[in-house]
């Protein structure tokens, strides 16, 4: 789960869209996130899609702009909280605010079995990790062992069960990309693996926006090299 730096004001599509939303007498019309629509609703998917480097919010699988609409805005603090709050319909709310919504990939499967992300994810269940946080870093929270995701925090441990985040599917993905990185490493002459440039290699995006698929998988492997 990557660190995402959100952007201090709102995005060119939302902030057209609250914009939008103002009445002839100046007054911000009743609005909820419903009312939030194509055009403007897929022109923030490609914000949040080069805001969080292509990645998805919670697995950290590559998103790709092609499959947009299968692409999903999650709130980290869930709209069935947001309608309860004094502020709902306002342009303040919660579920129209840019630092609460990300975008994740579409985490479903006709096995319950596989669904992960807020695919997964029960409506009123609040998270305690939370990628979009100034204070979150994931070494901090954060591990692997393998292709699994754990934490020494029991309720961030929670969260991953909530997010299906170690499901066989997922777990088994993260091995081959690491397995793939090992074969790599395997190749090179001990002596002249550079980790400083691995480190800044899968820690930033390349040239086209993009950072490497489970590239915290990578990094946490980085990190071991002597």
């Amino acid at each position: 789960m990557e660190k995402i730096i959100k952007l201090g004001t709102d995005p060119v599509p939302l902030d057209s869209f609250k914009k939008a939303r103002i009445d002839e007498g100046g007054e911000f019309r009743a609005t909820t996130y419903l009312d939030f629509v194509n055009p403007e609703k897929n022109s923030y998917k490609k914000v949040l899609l080069e805001e969080q480097f292509y990645l998805c919010a919670y697995c950290n699988k590559l998103l790709s702009e092609e499959n947009l609409h299968h692409l999903k805005i999650e709130h980290w603090y869930p709209q069935s909280l947001c309608k309860k709050d004094a502020n709902y319909k306002t342009i303040n709310a919660a579920d129209i605010l840019h630092s609460n919504m990300l975008l994740v990939c579409n985490g479903e499967s006709v096995n319950p079995k596989y669904r992960h992300c807020d695919s997964s994810r029960t409506p009123k269940k609040m998270l305690t990790i939370k990628p979009q946080d100034s204070g979150y870093s994931f070494d901090l929270f954060l591990r692997y062992e393998g292709g699994k995701l754990i934490s020494s925090d029991h309720d961030i441990n929670i969260d991953i069960k909530e997010l299906n985040l170690n499901h066989e599917d997922l777990m088994y993905k993260r091995r081959i990309v690491l397995d793939q990185f090992r074969k790599i490493l395997l190749s090179l002459n001990r002596n002249s693996i550079n980790k400083v440039a691995l480190l800044k290699k899968y820690s930033n995006p390349n040239s086209e926006g993009r950072k490497a698929q489970y590239c915290t998988l990578i990094l946490n492997e980085i990190k071991k090299i002597k």
